[in-house]
């Protein structure tokens, strides 16, 4: 049995390497608790060691010392977590060093800054063994021993360091009485008065305030973040920052001033811009709504008002992309479903497809107009739809297709077959009469019908070379067109031929 510093007792048997089994005595002074609180102290307990057993990330064992140094620290995730964070700062690359360390390996380290705290490190199969030393605390722990010597250290590297973040943060921070009075602040907080208002404001104390006439609707509880500028004395742009409210001891604000300057002028920049787009956007005739990440409307522009009927206040609130679409169904701007949820299952798809830039219909309204709506993805998840009537295009395109359709029906009256091609050689119109001689339906036809085709519906063979030739130079005007005519006495043979 061997005894170790602190009183712990590790029986060996066999090899020492048998200790990865933890037969381990638990006889040490103090223990955590399955609630991570430190275990009382004893009698004398100041003069006990500071050892920590480690297994991977967990405590398997600790002295009472140990164990209370610990809860004073800062909280973690596990054991090694808190002992890292209450540790790390007073040893260079402590956790480095720590987990480089194997199969009985030692380490030593001291204090960062000369400090007089000594760790000693030992691994011996996965555990890991750490003691912690201050030479010469023995004989003032024997002076004074109820003073714990390293808690005290601690609260001081502590305190030490949280100063200096106070101190040296860039963020304005202050504490203020209920009636202004400044009671604290950070080297930023003076700097920024120094440089509104010169030296003099800071030759006698308290400091002049940032902020004149701040005041806070509560002082119970934390404040709501809110904007506030910092006039400055020369004349030139006010600084703007994000002000903070913490509470204090009641009488008190604790205040951060985060410095927001760039984040202003860039939303000052996208409103000017915003603005020149919807200067340009106001002289299109389609109708614009450019929708974000969240489906509000962002932008719109004069021709969406004309076209949807909707009112500008409305559109001026920020609808969500369904109310939007719900309001076009209102004033019968958009097709009228069957039901109710085959139009949220619409609204759906057309969300989807818009995201994708697949969406684009042609709408058929009640009032008889016609829309033409696309809908187009942008940046960061927006999206943008374009309305633009299209009556007249329909209603242009519907009376040719009916003179069209009229012509073609006097045309299939002929008894004579005729046929009209194109100057490329393409039959562009047939009618009745000629479909049914050659049995062919160009109306239904996979493919184009060319010259060389109509010719072999005629029936020409190729040994007709000089007819089709002529036929060939009459239909693509290769030369001077005049009229001729020949014959078919019956399929596939040519009877005569006149010019």
């Amino acid at each position: 049995m061997d005894l170790f510093p602190g009183g712990l007792a590790i029986v060996t048997v066999g090899l020492a390497s048998a200790m990865a089994g933890l037969g381990m005595l638990r006889f040490l002074s103090g223990r955590a608790a399955d609630d991570g609180s430190a275990a009382p102290a004893r009698p004398g307990a100041a003069a006990e060691g500071v050892v920590y057993l480690f297994r991977d990330r967990a405590l398997v064992d600790a002295t009472g010392r140990a164990l209370r140094l610990l809860a004073a620290g800062q909280p973690g995730s596990d054991d090694w977590s808190r002992f890292l964070a209450t540790y790390a700062f007073r040893f260079d690359r402590l956790d480095r060093r720590l987990a480089e360390m194997g199969e009985g390996d030692m380490l030593e380290l001291c204090e960062r800054g000369s400090g007089p705290l000594l760790l000693r490190g030992e691994r011996t199969g996965d555990v890991l063994r750490i003691v912690l030393e201050e030479p010469g605390a023995e004989a003032a722990a024997a002076e004074d021993p109820p003073i714990e010597r390293q808690a005290v250290r601690a609260m001081e590297l502590e305190l030490e360091l949280l100063r200096d973040v106070a101190e040296n943060s860039p963020v304005p921070t202050w504490r203020q009485q209920r009636d202004g009075t400044v009671i604290w602040a950070n080297r930023a907080y003076l700097d920024q008065v120094q440089r509104d208002h010169g030296d003099a404001a800071l030759a006698s104390w308290p400091p002049r305030p940032l902020f004149p006439g701040l005041s806070f609707s509560r002082w119970e509880g934390a404040d709501a973040p809110r904007r506030m500028s910092s006039p400055s004395p020369k004349g030139g742009e006010p600084a703007w920052y994000e002000l903070h409210g913490l509470p204090g001891d009641g009488d008190s604000k604790l205040c951060f001033a985060v410095p927001i300057d760039q984040l202003v002028q860039a939303e000052g920049s996208l409103k000017d811009f915003i603005g020149t787009l919807g200067k340009t956007f106001a002289q299109l005739p389609i109708g614009l709504a450019i929708f974000d990440s969240h489906r509000r409307l962002v932008l719109f522009n004069p021709a969406l008002i004309d076209l949807t009927c909707l009112a500008a206040d409305m559109l001026s609130r920020r609808p969500t992309l369904h109310a939007f679409l719900d309001a076009l169904r209102e004033n019968q701007r958009i097709p009228e479903p069957r039901d109710y949820k085959s139009w949220r299952l619409r609204i759906a798809r057309l969300e989807a497809a818009a995201e994708d830039g697949r969406y684009k219909e042609t709408w058929t309204l009640p009032t008889g107009q016609t829309f033409r709506v696309t809908g187009q993805p942008h940046p960061d998840g927006a999206v943008a739809f374009l309305f633009e009537d299209i009556s007249s295009e329909v209603s242009l395109k519907r009376r040719f297709r009916a003179e069209i359709d009229l012509g073609q029906s006097v045309f299939n009256t002929l008894e004579q077959a005729i046929a009209v091609f194109d100057p490329d050689g393409g039959l562009i119109l047939s009618n009745a009469a000629y479909n049914d001689m050659w049995q062919v339906r160009p109306d239904i036809a996979l493919s184009r019908i060319g010259l060389r085709d109509a010719m072999q519906h005629w029936g020409l063979p190729p040994e007709e070379e000089a007819l089709r030739r002529d036929i060939r130079g009459f239909v693509l005007g290769e030369g001077p067109r005049c009229s001729f005519c020949f014959r078919l006495t019956a399929p596939g043979r040519v009877a005569a031929q006149v010019t």
